[in-house]
């Protein structure tokens, strides 16, 4: 189950729920999440208003993926089962889904199911944190005077100072809020620990080059 960006597919060789699905002779299949890549409802340039976003929501999510597997059992054999995998919010939709439809699938994979919604969760940030100083408290620190330099610039600076601020990242968009720009900001460093590019991460932050 895919749920956070345009869906590619998996990787067979990489992959850990792949590991052995030749043998199973088992076929993988990735859905993609309505609302994002070509998985649109909507089309034209209303297509975002918020009365359509509406239907962007984990239940209609659930009822998709219940949908497909109806419809592959009606081409199908009716021996064939089905295993939900997800990771992080797939993952609990992967949960979620054996929970409402308990005889579409035979099992369900969550990974990291976020399967609890916990305001200000700064463990998180806390995480990153304590990862990070596997490279040492130069890396710490780098990004922390990174992103308040970057926080005063937005609060601060002049106009030429934001724009070539934003042309340094390659984003044209200069009357961006300050929180949407911040969010970037750490999320770029949440995907080079998160996604196991801390190393190559803080060796470049660290370096002369940066």
């Amino acid at each position: 189950m895919c749920g956070e960006w345009t869906c590619a597919p998996p990787s067979v060789s990489q992959a850990a729920f792949a590991l052995g699905y030749n043998e199973l002779n088992a076929k993988l299949v990735v859905l993609e999440h309505r609302y994002y890549g070509d998985s649109q409802l909507f089309t034209g340039e209303d297509a975002w208003k918020t009365e359509n976003l509406k239907l962007l929501n984990t239940t209609q999510a659930l009822a998709d993926t219940a949908y497909f597997i109806e419809e592959q059992k009606k081409n199908a054999s009716s021996d064939n089962q089905y295993v939900v995998i997800g990771g992080s919010y797939p993952g609990a939709l992967s949960a979620w889904f054996k929970h409402a439809y308990p005889n579409h699938a035979v099992a369900a994979w969550s990974s990291s199911g976020v399967i609890n919604a916990i305001q200000n969760f700064t463990d998180f940030d806390k995480d990153i944190f304590e990862t990070t100083m596997q490279s040492g408290k130069e890396c710490t620190e780098a990004i922390t005077k990174s992103t308040a330099l970057i926080e005063n610039i937005l609060k601060t600076g002049t106009f030429a100072e934001r724009k070539r601020l934003f042309d340094t990242f390659g984003y044209p968009h200069y009357e961006t809020e300050l929180g949407d720009f911040m969010f970037f900001v750490a999320d770029t460093f949440t995907m080079g620990v998160q996604y196991g590019q801390r190393t190559e991460m803080c060796d470049y932050l660290t370096s002369d080059e940066f």
